[in-house]
Protein backbone atom coordinates (compact mmCIF):
# COMPACT_ATOMS: atom_id res chain seq x y z
CA UNK A 1 0.00 0.00 0.00
CA UNK A 2 2.69 2.26 0.87
CA UNK A 3 4.85 1.45 -2.17
CA UNK A 4 1.32 2.58 -4.45
CA UNK A 5 0.78 6.02 -2.66
CA UNK A 6 4.19 6.81 -2.78
CA UNK A 7 3.58 5.69 -7.23
CA UNK A 8 0.99 7.85 -7.00
CA UNK A 9 2.65 10.90 -5.56
CA UNK A 10 5.49 10.72 -8.21
CA UNK A 11 2.65 10.19 -11.03
CA UNK A 12 1.40 13.79 -9.45
CA UNK A 13 4.40 15.30 -9.11
CA UNK A 14 5.53 14.65 -12.76
CA UNK A 15 2.32 15.52 -14.28
CA UNK A 16 2.24 18.67 -12.57
CA UNK A 17 5.97 19.66 -13.21
CA UNK A 18 5.30 18.40 -17.05
CA UNK A 19 2.24 21.33 -17.10
CA UNK A 20 5.03 23.76 -15.99
CA UNK A 21 7.31 23.09 -18.35
CA UNK A 22 4.40 23.53 -21.05
CA UNK A 23 3.19 26.28 -19.54
CA UNK A 24 6.81 28.21 -19.84
CA UNK A 25 7.36 26.74 -23.26
CA UNK A 26 4.60 28.84 -24.07
CA UNK A 27 5.56 31.96 -22.42
CA UNK A 28 9.22 31.99 -24.02
CA UNK A 29 7.42 31.45 -27.77
CA UNK A 30 5.44 34.49 -27.21
CA UNK A 31 7.55 36.46 -26.38
CA UNK A 32 7.55 40.43 -27.51
CA UNK A 33 9.53 41.31 -29.89
CA UNK A 34 12.50 43.27 -28.56
CA UNK A 35 13.81 47.10 -29.58
CA UNK A 36 16.35 47.30 -32.30
CA UNK A 37 18.26 49.85 -34.35
CA UNK A 38 19.62 49.67 -37.87
CA UNK A 39 22.98 48.49 -38.30
CA UNK A 40 25.91 47.09 -40.51
CA UNK A 41 25.63 48.20 -44.14
CA UNK A 42 23.40 49.41 -46.85
CA UNK A 43 23.46 50.56 -50.59
CA UNK A 44 21.59 53.42 -52.74
CA UNK A 45 20.43 54.95 -55.85
CA UNK A 46 18.48 57.52 -57.15
CA UNK A 47 15.87 57.89 -59.45
CA UNK A 48 14.53 61.16 -61.05
CA UNK A 49 10.83 62.91 -62.53
CA UNK A 50 10.42 66.02 -64.88
CA UNK A 51 13.28 68.46 -64.51
CA UNK A 52 15.36 67.07 -61.77
CA UNK A 53 18.81 65.62 -62.39
CA UNK A 54 21.38 63.68 -60.29
CA UNK A 55 24.68 62.99 -59.94
CA UNK A 56 24.83 60.39 -58.01
CA UNK A 57 24.30 58.73 -55.02
CA UNK A 58 27.32 55.89 -55.51
CA UNK A 59 25.63 52.61 -54.84
CA UNK A 60 27.54 51.73 -51.73
CA UNK A 61 27.99 49.80 -49.98
CA UNK A 62 28.19 52.41 -46.78
CA UNK A 63 27.87 51.62 -42.99
CA UNK A 64 25.13 52.89 -40.48
CA UNK A 65 26.92 55.43 -38.52
CA UNK A 66 29.81 55.60 -41.38
CA UNK A 67 29.17 58.40 -44.06
CA UNK A 68 26.73 57.87 -46.25
CA UNK A 69 25.81 58.14 -49.65
CA UNK A 70 26.53 62.16 -51.35
CA UNK A 71 24.54 63.28 -54.54
CA UNK A 72 24.11 66.71 -56.28
CA UNK A 73 20.92 67.62 -57.30
CA UNK A 74 20.19 70.21 -61.05
CA UNK A 75 20.27 71.36 -62.87
CA UNK A 76 23.08 72.79 -62.98
CA UNK A 77 24.47 69.58 -61.90
CA UNK A 78 28.02 71.54 -60.92
CA UNK A 79 28.27 71.21 -57.00
CA UNK A 80 31.41 71.38 -56.95
CA UNK A 81 31.68 74.44 -58.22
CA UNK A 82 28.79 75.94 -55.99
CA UNK A 83 26.21 75.36 -58.72
CA UNK A 84 23.35 73.04 -57.57
CA UNK A 85 22.46 71.26 -54.25
CA UNK A 86 25.16 69.59 -52.62
CA UNK A 87 23.52 66.56 -50.92
CA UNK A 88 24.20 64.63 -47.80
CA UNK A 89 23.29 61.30 -45.91
CA UNK A 90 23.64 60.21 -42.74
CA UNK A 91 21.87 57.16 -40.93
CA UNK A 92 21.90 56.42 -37.39
CA UNK A 93 20.24 53.38 -35.61
CA UNK A 94 16.95 55.30 -35.69
CA UNK A 95 17.35 58.03 -37.97
CA UNK A 96 18.11 59.16 -41.52
CA UNK A 97 18.95 62.74 -41.87
CA UNK A 98 19.89 64.82 -45.24
CA UNK A 99 21.47 67.73 -45.43
CA UNK A 100 21.28 69.78 -48.58
CA UNK A 101 23.41 73.10 -49.34
CA UNK A 102 22.71 75.19 -52.70
CA UNK A 103 19.80 75.80 -55.24
CA UNK A 104 18.63 74.91 -58.64
CA UNK A 105 17.24 76.24 -61.41
CA UNK A 106 13.09 76.35 -61.40
CA UNK A 107 11.32 73.67 -62.52
CA UNK A 108 8.93 71.49 -61.73
CA UNK A 109 10.31 67.72 -60.80
CA UNK A 110 10.95 64.97 -58.34
CA UNK A 111 14.18 63.01 -57.40
CA UNK A 112 14.16 59.59 -54.60
CA UNK A 113 17.23 58.26 -52.83
CA UNK A 114 16.31 54.85 -52.10
CA UNK A 115 18.57 53.13 -49.24
CA UNK A 116 18.29 49.16 -49.56
CA UNK A 117 19.79 45.76 -48.35
CA UNK A 118 19.02 46.87 -44.35
CA UNK A 119 19.31 43.76 -42.36
CA UNK A 120 17.48 44.70 -38.91
CA UNK A 121 13.45 44.31 -39.94
CA UNK A 122 12.27 47.65 -40.75
CA UNK A 123 8.31 48.19 -39.43
CA UNK A 124 8.18 51.89 -40.52
CA UNK A 125 9.49 55.35 -41.25
CA UNK A 126 7.94 58.74 -39.94
CA UNK A 127 8.73 62.72 -41.46
CA UNK A 128 10.74 63.91 -38.22
CA UNK A 129 11.26 67.46 -39.72
CA UNK A 130 12.65 70.16 -41.33
CA UNK A 131 12.21 71.15 -45.52
CA UNK A 132 13.38 73.48 -48.15
CA UNK A 133 13.70 77.05 -47.81
CA UNK A 134 10.42 77.24 -50.75
CA UNK A 135 8.38 75.22 -48.52
CA UNK A 136 5.35 76.05 -50.24
CA UNK A 137 6.47 74.66 -52.96
CA UNK A 138 8.15 71.59 -52.06
CA UNK A 139 6.43 68.01 -50.87
CA UNK A 140 8.10 65.13 -49.11
CA UNK A 141 6.94 61.71 -48.87
CA UNK A 142 8.66 58.50 -47.76
CA UNK A 143 7.90 54.82 -47.55
CA UNK A 144 9.82 51.33 -46.34
CA UNK A 145 9.87 47.72 -46.65
CA UNK A 146 11.43 45.75 -44.19
CA UNK A 147 14.38 45.97 -45.93
CA UNK A 148 14.58 49.45 -47.64
CA UNK A 149 13.79 52.61 -47.05
CA UNK A 150 12.38 55.67 -49.76
CA UNK A 151 12.47 58.88 -50.12
CA UNK A 152 11.12 61.35 -52.45
CA UNK A 153 11.40 65.20 -52.70
CA UNK A 154 9.00 66.80 -55.42
CA UNK A 155 9.06 70.62 -56.44
CA UNK A 156 6.03 72.35 -58.35
CA UNK A 157 7.66 75.40 -60.32
CA UNK A 158 10.31 76.91 -58.59
CA UNK A 159 13.11 74.33 -57.89
CA UNK A 160 14.81 73.49 -55.11
CA UNK A 161 16.11 75.58 -53.02
CA UNK A 162 18.63 75.10 -49.51
CA UNK A 163 20.72 78.25 -49.51
CA UNK A 164 22.53 78.66 -46.15
CA UNK A 165 21.94 74.82 -45.65
CA UNK A 166 18.49 72.71 -44.91
CA UNK A 167 18.00 69.52 -43.31
CA UNK A 168 15.36 66.52 -43.32
CA UNK A 169 14.94 64.09 -40.94
CA UNK A 170 13.00 60.85 -40.96
CA UNK A 171 12.46 58.50 -37.75
CA UNK A 172 13.36 54.61 -38.97
CA UNK A 173 11.37 51.67 -36.28
CA UNK A 174 12.45 48.66 -36.69
CA UNK A 175 12.15 45.13 -34.38
CA UNK A 176 14.48 42.41 -33.86
CA UNK A 177 13.31 38.60 -33.38
CA UNK A 178 11.77 37.60 -30.07
CA UNK A 179 13.83 37.77 -27.01
CA UNK A 180 12.56 35.55 -23.74
CA UNK A 181 12.95 37.05 -20.09
CA UNK A 182 15.83 35.71 -18.61
CA UNK A 183 13.82 34.67 -15.82
CA UNK A 184 11.69 32.75 -18.23
CA UNK A 185 13.89 30.97 -19.26
CA UNK A 186 15.28 30.52 -15.79
CA UNK A 187 12.29 28.55 -14.92
CA UNK A 188 12.09 26.39 -18.03
CA UNK A 189 15.70 25.09 -17.41
CA UNK A 190 14.50 24.11 -13.26
CA UNK A 191 11.55 22.36 -14.69
CA UNK A 192 12.93 20.46 -16.81
CA UNK A 193 15.77 19.51 -14.39
CA UNK A 194 13.13 18.29 -12.13
CA UNK A 195 11.36 16.08 -14.86
CA UNK A 196 14.43 14.44 -15.35
CA UNK A 197 14.77 13.76 -11.70
CA UNK A 198 11.35 12.58 -11.14
CA UNK A 199 11.48 10.35 -14.60
CA UNK A 200 14.50 9.10 -12.41
CA UNK A 201 12.48 8.37 -9.45
CA UNK A 202 9.77 6.54 -10.94
CA UNK A 203 12.38 4.63 -12.82
CA UNK A 204 14.09 3.19 -9.67
CA UNK A 205 10.81 2.63 -8.13
CA UNK A 206 9.48 0.34 -10.76
CA UNK A 207 12.77 -2.05 -10.93
CA UNK A 208 13.58 -1.78 -7.17
CA UNK A 209 16.52 -2.40 -5.48
CA UNK A 210 19.35 -4.24 -7.07
CA UNK A 211 17.54 -5.04 -10.47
Amino acid sequence: MQLRTTAVRTSSRGKAIWTAAIAATICLFSATNANAALSGTYNANGTTTGGASLNGPAVGPYTVLGSGPAFCLGPPLGCGGGNGVSSTTTVSGSQVTFTFFGSTNSYAGSFTINLTGFTSPITGVTFGGGDFNNAADTTITQSSTPTSLSFTFATLNFGFDAVGGQSVTFNVATTAAAVPEPSSIILLTTIVAGAMVVKRRRLAGLHGPGE
